[in-house]
């Protein structure tokens, strides 16, 4: 039987426990891999695509949690990072476009999550230097997400910004709570816009883009055509035409029947509740409000076609499931090891991370 023995917040194991709630959002994520794989099947068309993502948001969820649990603040860095070296290399403008049809709101939702990163790493870093950096880096993110172009990814980019400073100012003993509202959010977008897309108005009555409404209007058709398998993975496109169906949910819906639209919507919920456990910190409020703000900007913009979003939504999730740093002073240990220099108390776990 594995040691187990914690000393404050330090452990001696090398990866986090697995939790309840980590199954539950696995076998949700393989499940819906399944279920795409069964319906591509049915319908003759191409799903490995959607297939592989799915499989890699597990794995990329996975890792980033394992990787937050040796070093708190490390993984969430790194997504900042890289984010800020893919908006370097883009030009010498700020970024406008993501992926291989040029979208501009996938651009500027991969720029956010990149923003709600840099907080996330400021509210949970000690010193104060590195915490002027890393703010710095938000909000040049933020910066260039307004660049980009996106109404709904300037807005998420600017209330992570905010909640940084807010954490930062006014510190809260239990902040579980306060993710609550940006899902609220997000789930009355997804109803909003579901329920006006259901009405059937006529087109003078859709407002100022009529297309789009339009395409939420087709993917509505195409589940009550096909309930059960939709039109195929990636079939929605050549029914809809025009700018196909700019609302994720109802795209997945579309392309996969009721039951795909089901698990979506249970792992959108697992998602938030994955990120609001109350090991996450103050991390899990910035992480929450960008997840639950993801999701409303989903439901006005075809933001998740583009597999580098929601891969790096799975990295920021997973680094805000839990604090963080419960093995550092492995890390520590290693280092000592390669550079031959004097363990403190052997390698042995001792105070907090």
């Amino acid at each position: 039987m594995e040691d187990t023995t914690v000393v404050g917040e330090t452990t001696e194991r090398w990866w986090p426990a697995l939790r309840r709630i980590d199954v539950v959002g696995a076998v949700l994520l393989v499940g819906f891999a399944v279920w795409v794989a069964w319906v591509a099947r049915a319908t003759d068309t191409d799903g490995t695509h959607v297939v592989w993502l799915l499989v890699g948001l597990v794995v990329v969820a996975a890792v980033a949690r394992w990787a937050t649990f040796l070093h708190g603040t490390g993984a969430p860095a790194l997504i900042a990072v890289a984010v800020l070296a893919y908006a370097a290399v883009t030009g010498d403008g700020p970024p406008h476009e993501l992926g291989g049809a040029g979208s501009t709101e996938a651009a500027g939702a991969l720029l956010a999550i990149g923003t709600g990163a840099a907080a996330l790493v400021v509210v949970r870093l000690g010193p104060w230097w590195p915490r002027v950096i890393f703010a710095i880096v938000a909000a040049g993110l933020a910066v260039l997400t307004w660049g980009a172009g996106s109404t709904g990814a300037t807005l998420i980019a600017i209330g992570a910004v905010l909640a940084m400073v807010v954490l930062l100012g006014f510190p809260m003993r239990e902040r579980r709570w306060v993710v609550v509202w940006p899902g609220l959010v997000a789930v009355l977008a997804l109803l909003g816009t579901v329920t006006f897309a259901a009405l059937g108005l006529p087109e003078y009555l859709r407002g100022p883009d009529p297309e789009r409404v339009g395409g939420w209007r087709a993917a509505l058709d195409i589940v009550s055509g096909s309930p059960w398998y939709g039109a195929g993975p990636g079939a929605t496109d050549a029914v809809v035409g025009g700018s196909g169906i700019e609302h994720e949910p109802l795209r997945i819906a579309a392309e996969t029947g009721i039951i795909g639209a089901l698990l979506l919507l249970a792992i959108l919920a697992w998602s938030l509740a994955w990120v609001a456990r109350p090991g996450g910190g103050p991390g899990s409020v910035v992480a929450g409000f960008v997840l639950a703000g993801s999701i409303a900007h989903a439901c006005f913009a075809a933001t998740w076609q583009v597999p580098t979003v929601p891969l790096a939504l799975a990295a920021l999730a997973g680094t805000a499931s839990l604090r963080g740093g419960e093995a550092a002073w492995r890390l520590r240990a290693l280092w000592n090891r390669v550079t031959d220099a004097p363990n403190d108390g052997d390698g042995e776990p001792a105070g907090d991370a």
